[in-house]
């Protein structure tokens, strides 16, 4: 029995590494992402402020009265909007992305956690008696 208690201890240590090795990496793997995510809004905050200089230069152009001009700066406004949908259609797919990568190591790291508690509880169970070792 001593030595099933030591295997069943040595399996549970184990287990635990694995935990505390899916948690670090799990963490860095985390702070890049939001990294990136948080590189990903700037780009779309920038891009939509052209955006806004766009409209203002609209505005002008229509205060000033020339058509040429008014011309021009609707279509660059129409330009800058279009580069605003394509920034923030790609930022958003890989934003998803990152969320998706982020919720599949949570769940790595439940698992690994579930097994880490029923290793130490079996553990547990066998010292006290409450089930025998296999």
């Amino acid at each position: 029995m001593a030595d099933d208690l030591e295997q069943l201890r040595a399996d549970a240590e184990a287990k635990r590494a694995r935990l505390a090795e899916e948690q670090v990496l799990t963490s860095a793997e985390n702070h890049v992402a939001h990294s990136r995510v948080a590189e990903l809004a700037e780009q779309c905050a920038k891009a939509y402020r052209r955006i806004a200089a766009a409209r203002g230069r609209v505005t002008r152009a229509l205060k000033d009265g020339d058509s040429a001009k008014i011309e021009a700066a609707h279509a660059h406004l129409a330009k800058v909007q279009r580069e605003f949908e394509e920034i923030s259609d790609a930022n958003l797919a890989e934003g998803f992305s990152h969320n998706s990568a982020s919720l599949n190591r949570v769940g790595r790291v439940l698992d690994a956690m579930s097994e880490s508690w029923a290793a130490d509880a079996e553990v547990t169970d066998v010292m006290f008696g409450r089930n025998p070792a296999p």
